[in-house]
């Protein structure tokens, strides 16, 4: 949800920044941060997933 309304937020700059530089600047920063909890999302994502299959699948060792 935090990315979602980072990216919205980077797309609507605000209109009393009228000088072009200042809105530049502004989504660069907005998308930055949407870049950051992507990439922490994504992380976290694939930690959880390779966390559920050691959880839930039995060790090699019993097989042998």
């Amino acid at each position: 949800m935090a990315i979602i309304l980072t990216g919205a937020i980077a797309a609507m700059p605000s209109l009393e920044n009228a000088f072009i530089g200042i809105v530049v600047k502004f989504v660069k920063r907005t998308l930055i941060y949407a870049f950051v909890l992507l990439a922490i999302y994504v992380v976290c994502v694939v930690y959880a997933f390779a966390s559920l299959g050691f959880a839930v699948l039995p060790p090699t060792t019993k097989y042998n």
